[in-house]
């Protein structure tokens, strides 16, 4: 079936199989961008380009997506704010196709997943890092709704995610050329009754996931010790990645933790709301 074919074909399905008894090509362009902004999106994105040169035109104006998502009733954050001061050749309908910009790309943050998406290292004999639900015998985070919690044991683990921004619609000119500020974060917290340690490194990477050459704008750590019966407030490691170098395609967090007492059982560190953002801020280079 041709691109036009399968489109008209979910549009005759959405609407009515008799009022669309006709060629939708011939429409006239602002009713044909009307009909395009409510047939579904992966149709739309999978074929709708290849259709015809004015059909391409259509999704690839900045107007059009603006409107679908008003129609969809979707955050408008997804696309770049009026304010925005630098000509960034954004491609619309990956904003909202994809979502990349101002929101948590880590959609398994806390382990309400399980460990979908992380890699788990547990090293040497314990317990090995779990999820907790809710977080044990810790005071609540007076911040964010902490429902959820990765937890460590005696021995070290650790977790670790990639992010490819390059999946996500950004462009190797963006990334390279007006390089968005990328916001990494995590909460970390522990029990009461046993001090624990955690760790946060976040490293910017290129293509082939190889860590970019080390410095302060590729690579970043935060370590906290918490003691037995103090302490005891969940915080948050937090790094924005600007002026980077020219290359980066990914960036990696790897979280680890674990007690300083040698308990048997779950008396680690305990690490929730991991997060990457891209912002609409630039450094351009």
């Amino acid at each position: 079936m041709t691109p036009v074919g399968f489109i008209q074909r979910k549009i005759r399905d959405y609407f009515n199989p008799i009022v669309m008894q006709f060629d939708i090509t011939k429409l006239p362009v602002e009713l044909l961008e009307k009909v395009l902004a409510r047939v579904d999106l992966e149709t739309l994105v999978r074929s709708g380009f290849l259709v015809s040169s004015q059909w391409n035109e259509i999704l690839t104006k900045k107007s059009f997506w603006i409107e679908r998502a008003r129609l969809e009733g979707a955050d408008l954050s997804c696309f770049p704010p009026l304010s925005l001061e630098v000509d960034v050749p954004f491609e619309y309908w990956k904003l909202y196709y994809y979502r990349a910009f101002n929101r948590n790309l880590i959609d398994n943050h806390s382990g309400q997943h399980g460990f979908k998406d992380w890699k788990i290292v547990n090293r040497g004999y314990s317990d090995k890092m779990k999820v907790e639900h809710p977080p044990v015998s810790c005071e609540p985070n007076p911040t964010l709704e902490t429902e959820y919690c990765f937890v460590t044991s005696f021995r070290l683990s650790e977790k670790t995610i990639i992010i490819d921004f390059m999946e996500l619609g950004v462009s190797a000119e963006i990334l390279d050329h007006y390089r968005p500020h990328i916001r990494v974060s995590e909460w970390c917290s522990h029990r009461s009754d046993c001090a624990a340690e955690y760790s946060l490194d976040a490293w910017l990477l290129d293509e082939d996931s190889d860590e970019m050459p080390d410095s302060s704008d590729t690579h970043v750590n935060y370590h906290r010790n918490m003691r037995q019966w103090d302490d005891l407030e969940w915080e948050k490691a937090e790094h924005v990645f600007t002026k980077y170098p020219q290359g980066v395609r990914k960036v990696k967090l790897v979280s680890s933790g674990q007690d300083s007492q040698f308990w048997k059982g779950h008396y680690g560190s305990k690490m929730a709301h991991a997060s990457v953002k891209l912002e609409f801020q630039f450094d351009e280079h």
